[in-house]
Protein backbone atom coordinates (compact mmCIF):
# COMPACT_ATOMS: atom_id res chain seq x y z
CA UNK A 1 0.00 0.00 0.00
CA UNK A 2 0.91 3.56 -0.45
CA UNK A 3 1.57 6.07 2.36
CA UNK A 4 1.37 9.89 1.97
CA UNK A 5 4.94 11.17 3.61
CA UNK A 6 5.86 15.05 3.95
CA UNK A 7 8.94 16.70 1.98
CA UNK A 8 12.09 14.75 3.33
CA UNK A 9 13.22 16.40 6.64
CA UNK A 10 9.51 18.25 7.52
CA UNK A 11 8.05 16.46 10.43
CA UNK A 12 4.32 17.30 9.12
CA UNK A 13 3.12 19.93 12.53
CA UNK A 14 2.34 22.86 10.95
CA UNK A 15 3.55 21.73 7.87
CA UNK A 16 4.74 24.59 5.17
CA UNK A 17 7.10 22.32 3.04
CA UNK A 18 4.44 22.78 0.52
CA UNK A 19 5.05 19.20 -0.90
CA UNK A 20 3.55 16.18 -0.38
CA UNK A 21 5.25 13.14 -1.66
CA UNK A 22 4.21 9.23 -2.04
CA UNK A 23 6.19 7.15 0.22
CA UNK A 24 7.88 4.35 -1.90
CA UNK A 25 5.77 1.08 -1.74
CA UNK A 26 7.37 -1.95 -0.44
CA UNK A 27 7.49 -3.61 -3.95
CA UNK A 28 9.59 -1.07 -5.92
CA UNK A 29 12.63 -2.61 -7.63
CA UNK A 30 15.69 -0.94 -7.54
CA UNK A 31 15.22 -0.10 -11.27
CA UNK A 32 12.31 1.79 -10.08
CA UNK A 33 14.04 3.82 -7.43
CA UNK A 34 17.16 4.97 -10.02
CA UNK A 35 14.67 6.07 -12.81
CA UNK A 36 12.55 8.20 -10.66
CA UNK A 37 15.82 9.55 -8.74
CA UNK A 38 16.78 9.86 -12.12
CA UNK A 39 14.01 11.44 -12.98
CA UNK A 40 14.33 9.80 -16.52
CA UNK A 41 11.60 11.41 -19.21
CA UNK A 42 10.14 12.95 -16.74
CA UNK A 43 9.00 10.44 -15.09
CA UNK A 44 8.96 11.56 -10.86
CA UNK A 45 7.15 14.68 -12.25
CA UNK A 46 4.63 12.57 -13.92
CA UNK A 47 4.31 10.21 -10.99
CA UNK A 48 3.75 13.12 -8.63
CA UNK A 49 0.96 14.45 -11.21
CA UNK A 50 -0.45 11.33 -11.22
CA UNK A 51 -0.54 10.63 -7.45
CA UNK A 52 -1.95 14.10 -7.02
CA UNK A 53 -4.82 13.20 -9.34
CA UNK A 54 -5.13 10.12 -7.67
CA UNK A 55 -5.54 11.10 -3.91
CA UNK A 56 -8.11 14.46 -5.83
CA UNK A 57 -10.25 11.62 -6.87
CA UNK A 58 -10.14 9.02 -4.36
CA UNK A 59 -11.05 12.74 -1.71
CA UNK A 60 -14.05 13.43 -4.54
CA UNK A 61 -15.42 9.92 -4.12
CA UNK A 62 -15.07 10.03 -0.54
CA UNK A 63 -17.40 12.91 -0.71
CA UNK A 64 -19.64 11.69 -2.85
CA UNK A 65 -19.87 8.34 -0.83
CA UNK A 66 -20.35 10.87 2.60
CA UNK A 67 -23.54 12.61 0.57
CA UNK A 68 -24.96 9.80 -0.51
CA UNK A 69 -24.98 8.35 3.29
CA UNK A 70 -26.29 11.70 4.25
CA UNK A 71 -28.85 11.31 2.08
CA UNK A 72 -29.96 8.05 3.12
CA UNK A 73 -29.90 9.28 6.32
CA UNK A 74 -32.07 12.05 6.12
CA UNK A 75 -34.84 9.64 3.93
CA UNK A 76 -34.74 7.80 6.82
CA UNK A 77 -35.79 10.24 9.64
CA UNK A 78 -38.42 11.36 6.83
CA UNK A 79 -40.04 7.89 7.03
CA UNK A 80 -39.22 8.15 11.03
CA UNK A 81 -40.91 11.47 11.33
CA UNK A 82 -43.49 10.47 9.43
CA UNK A 83 -43.82 7.22 11.91
CA UNK A 84 -44.16 9.10 14.63
CA UNK A 85 -46.98 10.73 13.48
CA UNK A 86 -49.12 7.66 13.14
CA UNK A 87 -48.04 6.53 16.25
CA UNK A 88 -48.02 7.81 19.55
CA UNK A 89 -44.43 8.69 20.37
CA UNK A 90 -41.53 11.04 21.92
CA UNK A 91 -37.87 12.48 21.55
CA UNK A 92 -35.38 10.87 24.35
CA UNK A 93 -31.69 11.25 24.86
CA UNK A 94 -29.03 8.98 24.64
CA UNK A 95 -27.10 9.01 28.50
CA UNK A 96 -24.42 10.99 28.08
CA UNK A 97 -22.07 8.95 30.06
CA UNK A 98 -22.15 5.95 27.17
CA UNK A 99 -19.23 7.33 25.20
CA UNK A 100 -19.85 4.64 22.26
CA UNK A 101 -22.27 7.42 20.68
CA UNK A 102 -20.94 10.72 19.05
CA UNK A 103 -22.20 14.05 20.55
CA UNK A 104 -24.05 14.91 17.82
CA UNK A 105 -26.20 11.45 17.12
CA UNK A 106 -27.46 11.14 20.81
CA UNK A 107 -31.30 12.35 20.27
CA UNK A 108 -33.55 9.51 20.22
CA UNK A 109 -36.62 9.04 18.78
CA UNK A 110 -39.01 6.43 20.39
CA UNK A 111 -41.73 5.48 18.52
CA UNK A 112 -44.81 3.13 20.48
CA UNK A 113 -46.19 0.32 17.75
CA UNK A 114 -49.05 -1.64 18.32
CA UNK A 115 -45.92 -4.50 18.25
CA UNK A 116 -43.76 -3.20 20.78
CA UNK A 117 -41.18 0.01 21.18
CA UNK A 118 -38.98 1.32 18.12
CA UNK A 119 -36.28 3.51 18.85
CA UNK A 120 -34.11 5.18 16.09
CA UNK A 121 -31.22 7.39 16.80
CA UNK A 122 -31.21 10.72 14.60
CA UNK A 123 -28.98 13.65 13.95
CA UNK A 124 -28.90 16.66 15.61
CA UNK A 125 -29.28 18.14 12.52
CA UNK A 126 -32.44 16.40 11.79
CA UNK A 127 -34.42 17.41 15.31
CA UNK A 128 -36.60 19.98 13.30
CA UNK A 129 -38.11 17.13 11.66
CA UNK A 130 -39.52 15.92 15.56
CA UNK A 131 -40.68 19.37 16.85
CA UNK A 132 -43.83 17.94 17.12
CA UNK A 133 -42.80 15.37 19.14
CA UNK A 134 -42.28 16.03 23.49
CA UNK A 135 -39.01 15.12 24.98
CA UNK A 136 -39.54 12.53 27.86
CA UNK A 137 -37.62 10.31 29.77
CA UNK A 138 -35.47 7.67 28.12
CA UNK A 139 -37.07 4.33 28.82
CA UNK A 140 -35.40 1.82 25.96
CA UNK A 141 -37.38 -1.22 26.54
CA UNK A 142 -33.87 -3.01 25.44
CA UNK A 143 -34.99 -4.17 21.78
CA UNK A 144 -32.40 -5.53 19.51
CA UNK A 145 -32.18 -3.55 15.67
CA UNK A 146 -33.68 -7.39 14.50
CA UNK A 147 -36.40 -6.97 17.14
CA UNK A 148 -37.41 -3.63 15.88
CA UNK A 149 -37.32 -4.86 12.22
CA UNK A 150 -39.83 -7.86 13.53
CA UNK A 151 -42.14 -5.14 15.26
CA UNK A 152 -42.21 -3.43 12.00
CA UNK A 153 -42.66 -6.37 9.91
CA UNK A 154 -45.76 -7.28 12.43
CA UNK A 155 -47.85 -4.31 11.83
CA UNK A 156 -50.93 -5.10 10.08
CA UNK A 157 -51.53 -4.36 6.84
CA UNK A 158 -53.78 -1.47 5.55
CA UNK A 159 -52.80 0.37 8.94
CA UNK A 160 -54.56 -1.31 11.31
CA UNK A 161 -57.90 0.88 10.74
CA UNK A 162 -56.46 4.58 10.43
Amino acid sequence: MTEIAHKSGCDGAGCSCGEIRLAEPSGWTEDTRNRLKAGVAGEWVAFEIQAVEDIAAALAEIDRLREKKRGAYEERARVVAALSKVFPSHLARHPDEDKDWDDDWRWIVCVHLPTGQATWHIHDSQEALFSHLQNAPNHWDGHTTEEKHQRLEALPKGGGGW
